[in-house]
């Protein structure tokens, strides 16, 4: 099993590491490419009555990008298990087969409730769509480009990859250099009414 971890790419391994990490040591896990700008603690203080609390994608299904868990949490346990599950197995691998289908695959199998986020709380810009980032405006438009209800913006650095040099992100009037000013000036940091609801087997 070692050799066939060591053979994934450092996406998969990624997904089985985060897994590890939260289901013992419980936490909030959230990608390099997420922009805050709000206190994660209300989100965090969930665990005090979910076992796991889940972010969405806009396909449906869970995101791996976002997660937190309590120590030993049942839901974040049984997706480890099903990453292991699937590393000794011979079968294809997916993309996403150790991030979102493995969490898919342990909240249905455990039956055990957690919270579901909305996406507007940590994805208020659909993965595919990167352009918004790169969008110029003066600050005017951009306050009303920007999602009030969220705690992070989360973008995928793949797909901004594709629409272009990300490094144009940072350049002056784009909506990313604004988010970024926002998180920085911490403007944003009273919290607010997290959106969401209690699942339990269900996506």
């Amino acid at each position: 099993m070692q050799s066939k971890f060591e053979s994934l790419c450092v996406e998969m391994r990624s997904d089985i590491i985060r897994a590890y990490v939260i289901s013992r040591f419980g936490g909030l896990w959230l990608d390099a490419d997420c922009v805050v700008f709000r206190n994660l603690a209300p989100i965090v203080n969930l665990l005090d009555s979910y076992d796991f609390i889940a972010s969405p994608q806009y396909d449906g299904d869970i995101s791996g990008a976002f997660v937190a868990s309590r120590p030993g949490g049942i839901i974040a346990s049984a997706w480890y298990e099903r990453q292991k599950e699937l590393l000794r197995n011979n079968g294809g691998i997916a993309w996403l087969s150790f991030s979102s289908y493995s969490i898919k695959d342990a909240i249905l199998k455990t039956n055990h409730p957690y919270f579901r986020l909305r996406d507007e709380v940590v994805q208020p810009i659909h993965w595919d769509q990167p352009a918004w980032f790169f969008w110029k405006a003066d600050e005017e438009e951009h306050k009303n480009r920007l999602n009030e209800s969220a705690y992070v913006y989360m973008l995928s650095s793949n797909m901004a990859r594709n629409v272009g040099d990300a490094n144009k992100m940072l350049e002056e009037r784009t909506f990313f250099s604004y988010l970024l000013r926002q998180s920085f000036e911490n403007k944003h940091a009273a919290d607010i009414p997290i959106s969401g609801s209690p699942c339990i087997g269900i996506i």
